[in-house]
């Protein structure tokens, strides 16, 4: 999946389908060196449930934006 950053930057990182979204926040926290920010997917983008699963919020080839 595709990781839109507050600061523009686009990076690419692999996720399990049964990774949490928390997983994937908790990952993107530590390229990102923020430890407080909102998590949007899907389109249109809206905030994400961390205790959703990647297969389940629908994530798996999508885009996250950093917010």
């Amino acid at each position: 999946m595709r990781v839109r950053l507050l600061d523009g930057t686009t990076i690419t990182m692999e996720a399990n389908l049964d990774s949490s979204v928390e997983d994937v926040y908790n990952h993107i926290a530590t390229m990102s060196g923020r430890a407080s920010f909102e998590l949007y997917g899907g389109f249109p983008p809206k905030p994400l449930d961390m205790n959703s699963t990647v297969e389940a919020s629908d994530l798996a080839g999508g885009t996250l934006i950093q917010k």
